[in-house]
């Protein structure tokens, strides 16, 4: 797929989030902050499973444009996350700083070994 067209995909993915965050204001009693929150869960995970179409050869000066969207991605849909439990729930602020801290710690990690991994399947060929 060329760039164009993931460039176009991804719009309309972001499109088609805001619109299921209008539908879920419009169902609900929460404020206007669940169309924000909803739309970055929604593009976050659109956003991740559309880095599988990105280059996965790694550059000299970081990771791969899969590797980098997929973690863009997944933290985008984790503030959406944390934003709908803060909006949803009564949790605690500390325990949600917590929950996001924890999930950017494991994405880190995954990013590191997934570029190890790639590099090793390079290399072995």
């Amino acid at each position: 797929m060329n760039n164009n067209t993931l460039s176009a995909i991804t719009a309309v993915a972001f499109i088609v989030a805001i619109a299921i965050g209008l539908i879920v204001y419009l169902m609900t009693d929460y404020g206007l902050m669940i169309i924000l929150w909803v739309t970055l869960l929604i593009f976050g995970l659109a956003f991740g499973v559309l880095s599988l179409w990105h280059p996965k050869d790694p550059s000299k000066f970081g990771p791969s444009p899969l590797i980098n969207n997929m973690i863009i991605g997944y933290i985008i849909a984790m503030i959406g996350v944390i934003g709908l439990l803060y909006t949803t729930t009564d949790l605690d602020p500390v325990i949600l700083i917590v929950i996001l801290l924890i999930s950017l710690a494991w994405v880190i990690i995954m990013g590191v070994l997934a570029k190890k991994l790639l590099t090793k399947n390079k290399e072995g060929q």
